[in-house]
């Protein structure tokens, strides 16, 4: 008897540490290995790209995302500064080879001019792979905010339209 108790308190522990660190270690996995290159043609890598300064990301992975996409993008730019780097990506997956030009050149018309001396923060890429994993599952006009702290641990993760306390839950999380 004592012995079937023991073991049931030892189950009932093992059960509620899983519960609480079940999560923790959910939110630190390392973000995927992900390529793609600013409008302007800089090589970005993820995790490296966060290997020494936390990273914001707006990840578009459906068309229908455009408008909160932008949304985020003037929101994220506004508010977070110095604090991290922000990129925008759009994960284009599917799009025939012939028609890749056009999707670029729609792309360039609608995000916001680089400033003289920057180097864009909009990424495109024709494969989406580990940028969609990333994204995760969620509503198809929803991009996905990621924040990834120094080192690659995703710190944030959500696809949710953009308002004050998404953006005030984004800020939290950068490290």
């Amino acid at each position: 008897m004592i012995v079937s108790s023991c073991a049931s308190r030892l189950a009932a522990t093992l059960l509620a540490a899983s519960l609480i660190i079940a999560p923790i270690v959910a939110s630190a996995a390392t973000f995927p290995n992900a390529e793609a290159d600013t409008l302007d043609g800089i090589h970005v890598a993820m995790p490296d790209a966060a290997r020494d300064k936390a990273v914001v990301l707006a990840i578009c992975v459906d068309q229908k995302c455009q408008g909160n996409f932008l949304d985020w993008s003037k929101r994220l730019t506004a508010a977070v500064g110095a604090r991290a780097t922000l990129y925008f990506v759009v994960a284009a997956d599917g799009v025939p080879f012939f028609a890749k030009g056009s999707v670029r050149k729609s792309i360039e018309k609608t995000v916001p001019p680089t400033p003289p001396g920057e180097h864009s923060h909009y990424l495109l890429t024709f494969s989406g792979g580990g940028w969609k994993t990333a994204a995760g599952d969620g509503p198809r006009e929803d991009p996905a905010i990621v924040v990834v702290a120094p080192g690659g641990a995703v710190a944030f993760t959500k696809r949710t339209p953009p308002s004050e306390e998404a953006l005030a839950a984004v800020l939290r999380a950068i490290p």
